[in-house]
């Protein structure tokens, strides 16, 4: 068996865009909801403090969001890793029945976070129907299909090598 393999990801235009806007309107606003604090320190003390929750507030959606972020993926003997900062995502080698690159058009998130350091969460398309997606890029995505569960979409930056090291590995124990 092959020892453990890590697999950059890197966050493509679009991703990196969507970060750099969402964080400056994140900052921007808890900027402005401080700034309307400042305002009313002479004035009334619950607004203020209704202020200063929704800054703080604000401003926690951005480690929260990172925590989730996918931030490498690791093919082990027996488990395909989606390393966060947060809770990693454990793929079992013998739920795999197939990965293979894979081109996405039309997908609609059903529910978790899109082009924020990322996207990740439930996703739909015509082509797949619902899955499971942990990518940073749109384009080299690979397609893990599960069995008697939901696929999962990942964007290693090397596919190729990504999808030989999930097949070597399922060779390897089977």
């Amino acid at each position: 068996m092959e020892p453990s393999r890590e697999f950059r990801i890197s966050l493509d235009t679009a991703n990196t865009i969507m970060t750099a806007v969402v964080v400056a309107i994140i900052v921007g606003v808890a900027v402005v909801q401080m700034a309307v604090l400042l305002w009313l320190l002479g004035g009334d003390l619950v607004v203020g403090m209704i202020n200063v929750a929704i800054g703080v507030g604000i401003i926690a959606i951005l480690p929260v969001t990172y925590l989730y972020a996918p931030q490498k993926y690791v093919v082990t003997q027996t488990e395909i890793v989606v390393s966060r900062h947060g809770p990693n995502v454990i793929i079992p080698l013998t739920s795999v029945t197939s990965v293979e690159p894979v081109g996405l058009k039309g997908v609609i998130r059903t529910c978790g976070a899109g082009g924020f350091f990322g996207s990740w969460g439930w996703f739909y398309c015509r082509a797949l129907g619902s899955f499971r997606a942990y990518v940073t890029r749109g384009d080299r995505t690979v397609l893990v299909r599960l069995a008697g569960k939901k696929p999962v979409v990942l964007s290693p930056d090397a596919p190729e090598g990504f999808i030989q090291a999930v097949q070597a590995q399922i060779a390897a124990t089977g």
